[in-house]
Protein backbone atom coordinates (compact mmCIF):
# COMPACT_ATOMS: atom_id res chain seq x y z
CA UNK A 1 0.00 0.00 0.00
CA UNK A 2 1.64 3.36 -0.78
CA UNK A 3 2.17 5.98 1.58
CA UNK A 4 -0.87 8.00 2.70
CA UNK A 5 -3.29 5.94 1.57
CA UNK A 6 -5.35 3.73 4.00
CA UNK A 7 -7.54 0.76 2.41
CA UNK A 8 -9.94 1.73 -0.23
CA UNK A 9 -10.05 5.88 1.09
CA UNK A 10 -6.98 8.25 -0.09
CA UNK A 11 -5.64 9.59 3.23
CA UNK A 12 -3.44 12.70 3.33
CA UNK A 13 -0.12 12.92 4.58
CA UNK A 14 0.92 15.71 6.87
CA UNK A 15 3.19 17.06 4.42
CA UNK A 16 -0.03 18.00 1.82
CA UNK A 17 -2.42 18.95 4.66
CA UNK A 18 0.74 21.53 5.18
CA UNK A 19 0.60 22.37 1.78
CA UNK A 20 -2.50 22.73 1.24
CA UNK A 21 -2.95 24.67 4.62
CA UNK A 22 -0.44 27.04 3.14
CA UNK A 23 -1.91 27.59 -0.06
CA UNK A 24 -5.04 28.57 1.57
CA UNK A 25 -3.87 31.10 3.37
CA UNK A 26 -2.06 32.56 0.76
CA UNK A 27 -4.89 32.85 -1.36
CA UNK A 28 -7.15 34.61 1.78
CA UNK A 29 -4.00 36.75 1.81
CA UNK A 30 -4.32 37.21 -1.81
CA UNK A 31 -8.15 38.01 -1.46
CA UNK A 32 -7.45 40.38 0.83
CA UNK A 33 -4.84 42.02 -0.85
CA UNK A 34 -6.92 42.90 -4.11
CA UNK A 35 -9.98 43.81 -2.22
CA UNK A 36 -8.09 45.67 0.03
CA UNK A 37 -9.61 43.38 3.33
CA UNK A 38 -6.70 43.89 5.78
CA UNK A 39 -8.61 41.60 7.86
CA UNK A 40 -8.79 39.22 5.44
CA UNK A 41 -4.86 39.32 4.08
CA UNK A 42 -4.31 39.15 7.82
CA UNK A 43 -5.94 35.88 8.43
CA UNK A 44 -3.92 34.45 5.18
CA UNK A 45 -0.81 35.46 6.80
CA UNK A 46 -1.60 33.72 10.17
CA UNK A 47 -3.15 30.99 8.56
CA UNK A 48 0.22 30.44 6.60
CA UNK A 49 2.11 30.70 9.80
CA UNK A 50 0.52 28.13 11.46
CA UNK A 51 0.30 25.50 8.79
CA UNK A 52 4.25 25.38 9.65
CA UNK A 53 4.28 22.00 11.51
CA UNK A 54 6.19 23.90 14.69
CA UNK A 55 3.59 26.00 14.82
CA UNK A 56 0.83 25.57 17.80
CA UNK A 57 -2.90 23.81 15.91
CA UNK A 58 -4.89 26.87 17.62
CA UNK A 59 -2.31 29.78 16.26
CA UNK A 60 -5.45 31.27 14.37
CA UNK A 61 -6.70 32.91 17.44
CA UNK A 62 -8.66 36.37 17.09
CA UNK A 63 -5.57 37.99 19.07
CA UNK A 64 -2.95 36.65 16.42
CA UNK A 65 -5.37 38.17 13.06
CA UNK A 66 -5.67 41.70 15.50
CA UNK A 67 -2.01 41.50 15.39
CA UNK A 68 -1.61 41.29 11.86
CA UNK A 69 -4.01 43.30 10.61
CA UNK A 70 -2.28 46.19 12.96
CA UNK A 71 0.87 44.69 11.07
CA UNK A 72 -0.96 45.42 7.61
CA UNK A 73 -2.08 48.14 7.98
CA UNK A 74 0.90 49.80 9.32
CA UNK A 75 2.84 48.44 6.18
CA UNK A 76 0.18 50.19 4.20
CA UNK A 77 0.33 53.33 6.06
CA UNK A 78 -2.98 52.85 7.40
CA UNK A 79 -2.88 53.15 10.63
CA UNK A 80 -5.22 56.22 12.54
CA UNK A 81 -3.47 57.74 15.34
CA UNK A 82 -6.22 58.43 17.99
CA UNK A 83 -7.83 61.60 17.84
CA UNK A 84 -6.48 64.84 20.18
CA UNK A 85 -7.71 66.61 22.73
CA UNK A 86 -9.64 70.00 20.98
CA UNK A 87 -9.68 68.57 17.63
CA UNK A 88 -12.34 69.53 15.42
CA UNK A 89 -13.49 65.82 13.93
CA UNK A 90 -13.15 64.18 17.18
CA UNK A 91 -17.02 65.03 18.03
CA UNK A 92 -16.25 66.26 21.15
Amino acid sequence: MAEGTKGPFWQPTWAEVVAVSKAKGKIKEAVGWLTADREAEAEGRVEQDAAEPASSVDAVTDGAVAAETASVREEYGELVRPPEEGDPTNGS
